[in-house]
């Protein structure tokens, strides 16, 4: 196990150590604990997601188009026809 020696100074306002004690605290750990957990963590991008919520609002558009625009006879083989284009693309995304 390395050796901590090193330090780092960091000023914040009275409510922010405020908060900072508080949520280390819940967490059963010292301040310096906490901060460097929460500094270290991998956060997930929620730019990445973007992509999949333009996809799924062009997939709800074209259902939607898809139920208004046709007879009741065709529409559950069009909403049906709609999802089985969608989980292809979809599982093909998953995969990569």
């Amino acid at each position: 196990m390395k050796t901590k020696n090193e330090s780092i100074k960091l000023r914040v306002t009275k409510e922010q150590k405020e908060k900072l004690k508080y949520l280390s605290k819940q967490n059963n750990e010292s301040m310096s604990v906490y901060i460097l957990r929460k500094s270290m963590e991998e956060k997930i991008s929620s730019y990445r997601f973007i992509s999949d919520k333009i996809d799924i609002c062009n997939l709800l558009n074209e259902i939607y188009h898809g139920l208004v625009m046709s007879d009741g006879r065709q529409t559950e083989q069009e909403v049906r026809k709609i999802f089985q284009t969608a989980l292809k693309k979809f599982g093909e995304d998953f995969r990569k």
